[in-house]
C-alpha cells in the first residue's frame, strides 16, 4: 500500500492517476491529496457531527411547539 509522500511523488511526476492506471492523470494537488489519504485510509478533515434532532413526540419539541403556537395566537389577537 503505498503512502502519503510516495503518491505526492507520483502526482508531482505527472504519473498520478484516477482510479485505474487508465484512468485521467491527477492535476489537481487537493485531488492528489484526497487519493493519498483514501490510500492510506484516513481522512484529510474529521467529519462534522450533526446535532441529533430530539425524537419525534419528545418534551423539547412538544415544549417548542406550545411556545410557537401561544406566540403565533397571541399576534394574531393583536391585528383584531
Amino acid at each position: 500500500m503505498p503512502g502519503f509522500k510516495p503518491t505526492m511523488h507520483e502526482w508531482k511526476e505527472g504519473t498520478l492517476h484516477s482510479g485505474s492506471k487508465r484512468g485521467p492523470i491527477v492535476t489537481s494537488q487537493r485531488q492528489a491529496e484526497a487519493i493519498a489519504f483514501s490510500e492510506q485510509g484516513e481522512r484529510r478533515k474529521p467529519k462534522n457531527s450533526k446535532k441529533k434532532r430530539p425524537a419525534k413526540g419528545s418534551v423539547k419539541i412538544r415544549r417548542a411547539f406550545a411556545a410557537h403556537r401561544s406566540q403565533v395566537m397571541s399576534h394574531s389577537h393583536e391585528e383584531d
